[in-house]
């Protein structure tokens, strides 16, 4: 049970990731995983509400200067898939004590909308081929870069897990996103 239970919250929140040069293009998985899967996620950045896309553009910019290669894993996703997610993630605290996220459907900032197409207010991304060290290097310098650019990251949050409390990061750090009020003025 356990074991099903691991590998079935891996292939919910996990996606073949890809670099940032190539963000429009959907990764291996996700076509997989949206036709067997409840709801719908995506990784492509046109899913972003217009005006967090021109920031997070800027943002992936600075860190690909710094020498990162950047993956996009989610942009958009619907409220069906928010809530599997969730179910998945009450599962995975109570038998693995690991939380995958905390909003139910229409809650998170991945279900906005813009226009009547997905907005999202909301990307996680993470660093390829690093170690978990430098990955949390590359965290850090993604908060600093995203205040700049008035966004936050989960790696500013107070909880956190075993592998990145170590670093004094948050246990979502990779989550970036615009504050709720940013969010509504450009989300309908």
């Amino acid at each position: 049970m356990i074991k099903k239970l691991i590998i079935l919250s891996f292939f919910a929140i996990s996606a073949c990731s890809f670099s940032v040069n190539s963000i429009r293009h959907e990764p291996f998985l996700q076509p997989i995983k949206n036709m067997i899967l409840p709801g719908y996620q995506t990784s492509d950045i046109e899913a972003l509400n217009p005006s967090f896309k021109k920031l997070i553009e800027k943002t992936v910019r600075d860190l690909e200067s710094l020498g990162y290669i950047v993956d996009i894993r989610a942009t958009y996703r619907d409220s069906d898939y928010q809530n599997f997610l969730y179910g998945i993630s009450k599962l995975t605290e109570k038998f693995l004590n690991r939380k995958i996220t905390s909003v139910k459907g229409g809650e998170s900032r991945h279900n906005k909308t813009f226009d009547g197409n997905p907005g999202s207010c909301a990307m996680d991304i993470s660093p390829t081929g690093l170690s978990v060290s430098d990955q949390a290097k590359f965290y850090k310098d993604l908060i600093v870069i995203s205040k700049k650019r008035g966004l936050k990251t989960g790696g500013t949050f107070r909880r956190t897990n075993p592998v990145w409390s170590e670093y004094d990061l948050g246990w979502d750090p990779g989550h970036v996103y615009m504050t709720w009020g940013s969010c509504k003025r450009g989300s309908k």
